[in-house]
């Protein structure tokens, strides 16, 4: 068992640290063999985070620019996503290039909280078609858990 855990004792992880990591992996079923398990698990989340290294990576500058204008436009219709403004979002979102799609969504699959900013800052709507309907779904049902219902997208 050692062995399979040595990769996040290598992190500094003391027993209560690993426990709760093994916990967040909510499994409802009892691997036969759990050590070859978590070694393969361990090994796959490895690779998925440095397949995509992101950090430091900008989204393209026209993203940003129409994040703040629909920020703007928001701000000023009471909490309400401005129509106009959303629908030149949703422009400038099939503007971008594939490579940067791929790299948005790359990083999204990894952090989480960037799909989340974008549910908070462009709405449900625009961040489904960037971040496609599947990823939005899973994020969402690991940070608020059980079903969440969307109505009208």
């Amino acid at each position: 068992m050692a062995f399979a855990l040595r990769p996040l004792i290598n992190r500094g992880l003391d027993a209560h640290d690993i426990a709760a990591e093994l916990h967040s992996w909510w499994l409802d079923w009892r691997p036969a063999r759990p050590a070859a398990y978590i070694k393969a698990e361990l090994e796959r989340r490895g690779e998925r985070e440095t397949a995509v290294a992101h950090a430091g990576v900008r989204p393209p500058e026209a993203f940003c620019r129409a994040v703040t204008d629909l920020r703007i436009a928001v701000d000023g219709h009471s909490g309400r996503e401005a129509p106009a403004v959303a629908d030149g979002l949703v422009c400038v979102i099939d503007g971008l290039s594939s490579a940067e799609v791929v790299e948005l969504r790359s990083a999204a699959a990894v952090d989480h909280g960037l799909v989340l900013a974008a549910l908070e800052n462009l709405g449900e709507r625009v961040t489904r078609r960037l971040y496609t309907n599947r990823l939005v779904d899973t994020v969402l049902l690991r940070e608020f858990g059980g079903v969440h219902m969307v109505v009208g997208c």
